[in-house]
């Protein structure tokens, strides 16, 4: 093996490690991060807006007094990294409100 030849073979070793260090190659899915989505539900948003911007669809729904029904979405389910998003919604009105739980603490708002 030649100079050049052993150049670009430990080249080539070395982009492989890399690529498997920084985790190419990896097709899973990223965890959905609902403390973003919390911050761009708004109010008076449809549960058709709400599933377009959050990139999922809700894990389940409640109904609540006044024509609202909670919508909750669910990431990281039984890990240390669990997180919440419960939505509010008022039938013929959309979002009155938002809750959001998980690791880093809690946020909620009230549009009522």
């Amino acid at each position: 093996m030649t100079y050049c030849s052993k150049r670009q073979f430990f080249s080539l070793i070395a982009t492989g490690v890399l690529l498997t260090a920084c985790g190419g190659g990896n097709d899973e899915p990223r965890s959905k991060d609902l403390y973003a989505a919390y911050e761009v539900v708004t109010e008076g948003m449809s549960l058709t807006q709400l599933t377009t911007v959050i990139g999922f669809e809700p894990a389940g729904n409640r109904a609540d007094e006044n024509d609202i029904t909670i919508y909750t979405w669910v990431a990281d389910e039984g890990s240390y990294l669990e997180t919440r998003l419960h939505v509010n919604v008022q039938a013929g009105y959309g979002v009155v409100g938002k809750t959001v739980l998980g690791p880093n603490g809690s946020k909620t708002a009230s549009y009522l």
